[in-house]
Formats: structure tokens, sequence, C-alpha cells
């Protein structure tokens, strides 16, 4: 479930996979607390992050900010490299102080370059307050779980100089090398990439999942390998081991999901700029991502997020043919919903069933309030409006308006009810978590497992309805703040078409 506005920084020490629980199994096998990423408390400002590595962390970096912009955060980033370093020349510079370090910065708009192989850890880690810290191994040592032992070492003296005293650590997961590498790679007898990359996943599940001291994983090592799988196959990188323009809106995406706690509808960075923040040699070139390339993107990065320490085939093995239905589209004529919008779909489908209404036939309102009356008057108009019979006896609800046979059919019903104290409250903005109320209502109070808390704060009363809300994924793709706030008509489509499509 995706909420706006809302950071990963919590004060709990637990281990979450991205924005989504560890498989239940790994979390009885390690023994260790969980945390979904969609219940933890917002964080004020820029976030600010640091990863340190080596030149597959400054690919990673390069379109971070980038992406986090496009999709409506906001970033401070340190890239702090050393190429091919490993976690234990890592340590070495960090005992030595070695004036080793590149250390590229984002912040307010602008990448500075601080240091060009003459920076040291201690100045990185004293540069910011950093909210979280990445540290990665070299791709060739990542398969081998003993390499990870010097983490012992090297964190308690990371933490030590870390002058936030809520900074978490993040464990960036790096891909396998695109093409056969049996010179670098001893651990699979054909240096087949997948192969590759499941001994590093392996590796990480036995050092990284028992760690309480790490508390992120960011597996864009598992999304670059997905897409491989897809029609895009193997044109991720730019040699036998860097990625490409490409491959690195993956790595940023996938970084994004994991600081921001999301799961993607669609990419929105598709024209990617000139990369800026990479060492001569590096700068990778400005491509447009095709919308059949975003769809592979999305998915292989969305599949990475859920399941980090599996390869998930894509489901795009052929290049998807998007068809062009502009001259079709249901709300083509409205000028007011923005055809690129997340609602978009949501949109045509209540207008093109019949449920929502524009206000004319140039504009629908999509981030206009929805009353209590209309939301009735949905459900009514989705059962072909019935004959109904009596009356209501709500005081402030004549009978002589639009709505006054859907407020019957709806009380009748138990769908909808009223204040408490002869009021119905037709005009009455309704809100996201009535919303959720209403359509458990309509749908006969279906059974649910589980609670409402990764909805954040909201009405004792809408307990139940949020629980099976968020059981039967009704609130996907739907940003919001508080379930308390009213929900706009954009909302509420997609809200019913969730519902109506399940």
């Amino acid at each position: 479930m995706k909420r706006s506005c809302k950071r990963i920084l919590s004060t709990v020490l637990s281990l979450t996979l991205l924005c989504c629980m560890l498989p239940a199994a790994l979390a009885a096998e390690n023994d260790l607390p969980l945390l979904t990423t969609t219940s933890a408390p917002a964080q004020s400002g820029p976030l600010k992050v640091l990863l340190i590595g080596n030149s597959l962390t400054a690919d990673a970096g390069s379109y971070i900010p980038d992406v986090v912009e496009a999709e409506g955060e906001e970033i401070i980033l340190g890239v702090l490299h050393k190429g091919s370093s490993t976690l234990q020349l890592h340590m070495d510079y960090a005992l030595e102080d070695s004036q080793i370090y590149s250390y590229y910065k984002y912040e307010d708009g602008e990448w500075t370059l601080n240091g060009a192989g003459s920076y040291t850890m201690f100045k990185g880690l004293q540069d910011e307050a950093w909210d979280v810290v990445f540290l990665q191994q070299n791709c060739t040592p990542a398969a081998d779980p003993s390499t990870y032992d010097v983490l012992d070492e090297l964190i308690p003296h990371i933490t030590r100089f870390l002058t936030n005293p809520n900074v978490k650590l993040g464990w960036y997961m790096t891909g396998p090398y695109p093409f056969a590498q049996e010179q670098l790679f001893n651990y699979s007898q054909d240096g087949e990439p997948a192969a590759m990359h499941r001994y590093t996943m392996d590796a990480v599940k036995a050092k990284i999942l028992t760690r309480k001291d790490i508390s992120y994983i960011t597996p864009v090592g598992t999304a670059l390998v997905n897409a491989t799988t897809s029609f895009v196959g193997h044109t991720l990188h730019r040699d036998h081991i860097h990625m490409n323009t490409l491959g690195r809106t993956i790595a940023a995406y996938t970084f994004y999901c994991t600081l921001f706690g999301k799961t993607l509808d669609t990419i929105k960075l598709t024209d990617v700029p000139e990369s800026k923040a990479a060492l001569k040699g590096y700068i990778t070139p400005a491509r447009t991502v095709t919308p059949e390339e975003a769809l592979a993107v999305t998915e292989a990065v969305n599949n990475a997020i859920k399941n980090p320490l599996e390869i998930t085939p894509s489901a795009y093995e052929g290049k998807p043919v998007i068809a062009d239905h502009s001259a079709t589209c249901p709300s083509r004529d409205m000028t007011d919903v923005d055809k690129d919008a997340w609602y978009h779909e949501a949109v045509d489908f209540a207008l093109e069933n019949k449920i929502m209404g524009g206000y004319s036939a140039t504009t629908f309102g999509p981030n206009d309030t929805l009353s209590r009356a209309m939301v009735v008057q949905i459900l009514y108009n989705k059962e072909g409006q019935p004959a109904v019979s009596g009356a209501h006896a709500f005081t402030d609800a004549p009978a002589d308006q639009w709505y006054n046979n859907a407020i019957i059919w709806g009380t009748t019903h138990g769908i909808m009810g009223g204040y408490g104290d002869g009021k119905f409250g037709p005009d009455d903005a309704v809100t996201l978590e009535q919303v959720a109320v209403i359509l458990w209502n309509y749908s006969g109070n279906l059974p649910f497992v589980g609670t409402a808390d990764s909805v954040g704060p909201h009405s004792s009363w809408a307990s139940n309805a949020l629980a099976w809300a968020v059981e039967s994924d009704l609130l996907e793709g739907i940003p919001f703040d508080v379930v308390t706030a009213p929900a706009t008509r954009a909302q509420t489509a997609q809200f019913i078409m969730n519902y109506l499509s399940k």
C-alpha cells in the first residue's frame, strides 16, 4: 500500500525489506522484529542518504535525485566511492583515514564534487546528519558469505562517527556481471548472471538478514536480473561491469522504493537526462525510456520489492503492444483530466461503466471532494436504480432532492447510516475511511484477517472496514496522507475500480 509523504525512518531497530514485510519463513528463521514501512513516522525536510561503495555505488546514485524529484519527494544524497573497493578495503581505508575516496553530493538541485580521489570516509560520514547510510560489497566477493564477516568491525567503526542518533544502516545488494565472467566469478560453473546473483542472494540471506544493525536492504541486483528476463534482455550495462542509462534508472527506482516505502504504478522519469554525478568515463547519455520499457522496468522493480531474494520472471518476455486508445478514451474531451495522472484509468473506468459522470462533457473535477449523497448515489446507479418504497427519517435530506431514492435504498440495505441525531449529512464531504465502510457494507461485511494499522491514524468505527480494504488491496494506487481526510473524486473512482475489479 502507498502513502504520500511518508519516510521509512523509524527509531525501532528492526529489519525491513523495502516497502514490505519479510516473508514469514525468513522472519521466523531469523527471529527478528518486523516493521512495515508504511506505518513509519513522517520525516520533515529532505531525506539525507549516504552511499558508501565502489563504482557501482556511483552507478546507482547517479539518477537517484532525478527519480526522487520526479516522484515528488526530496533528498540530500552523498556518494562516497572508490573503484573496485571491497568491504575489507573500506575497513582498511577507514582505519588508516586514507584520502582515497571521491565524494559527490547532491543538494538543492545541484551536484558538487568535494574530492576526486582525495576524500576520507570520516569526512563523508560527518558531512551531514545522515538519516540512512548504505553499504555495498564488490560484485565479485558478494557471492562469498565469508567476505561479509568484516562488517562486525566496519559497522561499529562507521556508526561511532555518525552524528544522527537515529541513523539507520541499509544494504545495497548489487547485481551480477552481465556476461560470463569465469575469471572473476568462481561460484558458478558457467558464470551465468542469474546463477551468480543466486549465490549473492544466498550470501545476503546468511550474512545480512541475520544482522540487527542493518535495517533496510535495497535489492538492485534482483531488479536488474528481473528485467533481463523481459524483452529488454541483457542490455542494461555499458561494459562488462557497469550499468548504462537504463540500468542506472532501474537501480535508482529500486532505491527510491526502499527509501520512501513505495511500489510503482509506472515510472515518471522517462526522459532520463545525461548523468551529472559520475567521474569522467562513467557518464551515461540522456535516453528516453519507451512506454514498453517503462512497463518492464516498473514490473522488475515491483517484483524485487515484493520478493527481494527471488528472481521473478517477467510477464513481458515478448515486447508488449501498447494500443493507442486516445480516440476512444472516455475522458478524452475532459480538459481537467491529466492523461498521465495516476487516476486516469480509474476515471475512464468510472465513466465507461456509468458509475460516475463528469460535470460536463469537458470537466470531471478529479481533485474535487465528493459528498456522502454522491457516494450512495454512485452505488445506487451501479445497482441500476432499483425501485424503493417508503421514506427515510433524516431531517436534513429533503424528499424532493436528487439523492432521495439513493438514500432510502442505501439505508434500507444497511450500506449507509446517518449520524444518529436524525441527520444524514448529504452534503458533507465523504472521507476515505467512510468510503471503506460504505464499500464493506455494500460487500456484505466480508470476513478479513489482519488490522488497519498500516493506514495510519483512523477512527475506531472504521477499523474493520479498513482492515478488509487493506487485505483486499483496495487502497492500492491511491495516494493519501490520512484516511480521515476528505476523499477526492479521483480517489473514490480508484477505490471503487479496485473493488469492482477484484
